[in-house]
């Protein structure tokens, strides 16, 4: 639990510093919505992109916690910009944790002023998955993912 609580501290630090910084330097937007699974907080400059994400759940003494986290360079503009950068992701459930690294190529539009729709595209995910102390690792090539975010 100890290591779940440094990692969500680490990331929330670092989301914070890389927004506060960009936020002197170029227009922000931030938001908060759905992505990979998780309830996330967004944010976006003119030229990078990012989330912090969190998801809890408990039931019938089962309970999972997650946390995710995700950077983009903005690599074009106009009403569908793209994006590629990298993500992270750390998930426990009882006796099974499992971590997630992850290169993402994706692109996003914006309804209405405030409605963000888009997809990222894994082309490489390296996962650890550690089940009742035995760990097994994988590589995927291919993956994806939608999300959707309400700015502020």
């Amino acid at each position: 639990m100890k290591k779940t609580i440094v990692f969500a501290l680490m990331l929330c630090m670092f989301f914070s510093i890389v927004s506060f910084a960009q936020a002197k330097s170029s227009n922000i937007t931030t938001g908060i919505g759905i992505d990979n699974g998780y309830t996330a907080f967004k944010f976006s400059t003119d030229d990078l992109m990012g989330s912090v994400g969190l998801v809890f759940s408990s039931s019938s003494g089962n309970s999972i916690l997650g946390f995710s986290g995700k950077m983009a360079y903005n690599l074009s503009g106009g009403n569908i910009p793209t994006h590629a950068g990298g993500g992270i992701e750390f998930a426990s459930a009882n006796n099974t944790s499992g971590f997630t690294i992850r290169a993402l190529y994706g692109a996003e539009t914006t309804f209405a002023n405030k409605l963000n729709i888009g997809f990222d595209i894994y082309p490489f995910s390296y996962t650890s998955l550690t089940v009742g102390g035995t760990t097994n690792t994988s590589v995927t090539l291919g993956g994806g993912t939608v999300y959707a975010y309400l700015n502020f």
